[in-house]
């Protein structure tokens, strides 16, 4: 941060679904080309590891290992670059699977956040594959030996230990769509930047409506929000995406 500025940006990574090594690939290029624009904070879209549209594959053990192994990859290769950022992936905990925000910063996974509201509509079946972080309480998350006890819940604000003024958290693509956004508690509590990781579909006008929706909650909590969408390797359904970043 300097002079009451911080330099932030949406990442759309090139994203070939269910490829994971390939996904990341294109994600530690975006990171690199960041850290040479001096930004200090990158938000990815939803599930951007694996892809979102990998549907009946997420019940695949092999998809989420390599999810694992790749995000693992994704930590160690950016360790020297001096940048947060948050990339969508789905992790396991206990017999239920989360589609998540993994924060990593200078190879530290920092914190998980959890998706809230599934949605189950208009062509989305999330809830085949997904639970909802709905009533859980603060906890942790094992992802590897390294990272055992990875905070893990919606109730994370992240800080910058020598910026006070820099307070992030994240909610994922449909919690931005219900009318008691996840982010309302977190701007309440503090946090003045939002991260939203999306995989939102292209249908005619909803480009338009999401710039509403995006201005109105970052007008009325008074913060800069962030909101990443999958782009155009998505489109391999019935589903078009377009990377609209905002």
């Amino acid at each position: 941060m300097k002079y009451g500025f911080l330099r932030v940006a949406c990442g759309c990574p090139e994203v070939t679904v269910g490829n994971c090594e390939k996904n990341v690939d294109s994600i530690i290029d975006l990171l690199f080309k960041a850290a040479e624009n001096n930004i200090s904070f990158v938000v990815f879209p939803e599930l951007s590891i694996t892809g979102y549209t990998c549907g009946d594959l997420f019940l695949q053990q092999t998809l989420l290992d390599a999810s694992v192994k790749e995000l693992l990859r994704l930590a160690k290769e950016t360790s020297n670059l001096n940048i947060l950022f948050a990339v969508g992936v789905p992790l396991a905990k206990g017999n239920k699977l989360y589609n998540c925000a993994t924060f990593i910063l200078k190879g530290k996974i920092v914190a998980v956040v959890p998706k809230t509201y599934i949605p189950n509509h208009g062509g989305f079946c999330e809830s085949r594959y997904f639970s909802s972080s709905t009533n859980i309480q603060r906890d942790s998350i094992f992802i590897s030996s390294d990272f055992s006890q990875v905070p893990f819940g919606t109730d994370i604000i992240l800080q910058d230990k020598t910026n006070p003024n820099f307070t992030i958290s994240a909610e994922i693509s449909e919690d931005l769509w219900v009318p008691s956004s996840p982010s309302v508690k977190y701007a309440q509590a503090g946090a003045n930047i939002i991260a939203n990781l999306s995989a939102n579909n292209e249908v005619v006008g909803k480009s338009q409506r999401r710039d509403l929706f995006v201005s109105c909650q970052s007008a009325k909590l008074i913060c800069a929000y962030l909101y990443a969408e999958a782009g155009k390797g998505e489109s391999t359904t019935d589903f078009v995406f377009s990377g609209h970043c905002l």
